[in-house]
């Protein structure tokens, strides 16, 4: 698959009941995971490269181009253990309060 098949949600609108965000994380950096902001998000690994790890440790790396849900993974944290920025979307519903 070359550059011009891949999916990507840089400057796309999003659908309507959706939201979207994007998620910067420069080298070394990394942020605690928490369940219930990723439920129900697909995730873009839009450059660089994500590595995860797990609440018991183990830990996986995913290249640009790599498309993610996390629903049901008990994580610990998502960082960027490249030497470049990493760039993800995340695309989920809106939830709204009962």
């Amino acid at each position: 698959m070359d550059d011009t098949d891949r999916i990507s949600f840089l400057g796309a609108r999003c659908p309507e009941n959706f939201q979207l965000r994007t998620l910067i994380l420069q080298p070394g950096d990394a942020i605690d995971c928490r369940r219930p902001d990723w439920a129900d998000t697909l995730v873009l690994v839009e450059r660089g490269e994500l590595e995860i790890e797990s609440s018991g440790g183990a830990r996986a790396w995913f290249q640009e181009g790599a498309i993610l849900m996390f629903a049901g993974l008990a994580l610990r944290r998502l960082g960027n253990s490249s030497g470049e920025p990493l760039v993800l979307s995340a695309l989920s519903r809106v939830r709204y309060a009962e």
